[in-house]
């Protein structure tokens, strides 16, 4: 997946998620005036936290242009399966099955570190950006 757009400091406005459709839609303003739209398909782990009146992106990685280490992808795929009030656990088999997916591109991750407000994280099997 190609990103076309800077999303340093860009503010994440919307968030809309639909277990039916197993998708997720970011909607975002950038600094520059546009307003691209990120569209998650084949959505199989997510979670959002803090999101309020103000979100402001520190920066966003992305699998495979952002290489995660097998560590790093139980770490947040554990965190998108949990709650608040429940910590989710991933198998050993389950975390290098995700792990292989992620490094051979079958599955991808994504992550959103704010420095305000919310933060995302997701495993998908397609992400595409809109305008």
């Amino acid at each position: 997946m190609e990103i076309r757009h800077s999303y340093h400091d860009a503010e994440l406005v919307g968030c809309a998620y639909s277990r039916t459709d197993s998708s997720l839609l970011l909607s975002f303003e950038c600094t520059d005036g546009t307003t691209p739209k990120l569209l998650f398909s084949g959505v199989t782990a997510v979670r959002a936290n803090d999101f309020g009146r103000q979100n402001v992106v520190s920066r966003l990685l992305i699998s495979p242009s952002h290489v995660f280490t097998p560590d790093e992808i139980r770490i947040y795929v554990n965190w998108a399966n949990s709650q608040h009030d429940y910590r989710a656990s991933m198998t050993n088999e389950s975390a290098q099955t995700i792990a292989a997916s992620v490094a051979e591109a079958k599955s991808i991750l994504f992550v959103l570190e704010p420095s305000v407000g919310a933060e995302v994280v997701a495993l998908c099997r397609g992400v595409q950006e809109t305008d």
